[in-house]
Order: C-alpha cells, then structure tokens, then sequence
C-alpha cells in the first residue's frame, strides 16, 4: 500500500515543485494537493492527469479522496527544491 501526503500550499510555485518532486522521486507515493486557488489546482490537475495518484482538493471543497499519512506544509520545504 502507498503511503499518503497532503500537501497544503500546492497551487503556489514551492507547493507545485514539492508535488512534482516527489511524485518524480518516490513512486510509492500518493499525493493529496490542497489549495484555495482553483485555477492553479486545476492546472497542476491537468498537468499529472495521467498520474493516479494526484488527488486534487479545493479549500473548502474537500473530500474524503485519500486519508493522508504524513501532512507537510509546502513552505517547509523551500529548500528541497
């Protein structure tokens, strides 16, 4: 079984980097993004359409699409990128 990640922040430059960074670095990873931008989660959507394992959830929209595992702020990790 996959372990899970919500990523907060993942409609803005270091939370979109974070999403693709790790889903190019650990394929044993599903990943919850969760924004309050809907544009930017839409295109960050569009962009891994074919990667099932990129959940999509927009502030105050949110579903029960994955429980996460591990939570991390996407602002942490600046310096990954």
């Amino acid at each position: 079984m996959a372990n899970k990640i919500l990523i907060t922040g993942s409609g803005e430059t270091i939370g979109i980097n974070l999403v693709c960074y790790l889903l190019q670095n650990d394929l044993e990873l599903d990943v919850l993004c969760f924004d309050n931008n809907e544009s930017e989660l839409f295109i960050l959507e569009q962009e891994h359409i074919s990667e099932s394992r990129v959940n999509v959830c927009l502030r105050g929209r949110a579903t029960t699409c994955c429980r996460p595992v591990t939570v991390a702020n996407a602002n942490q990790y600046g310096e990954i990128i």
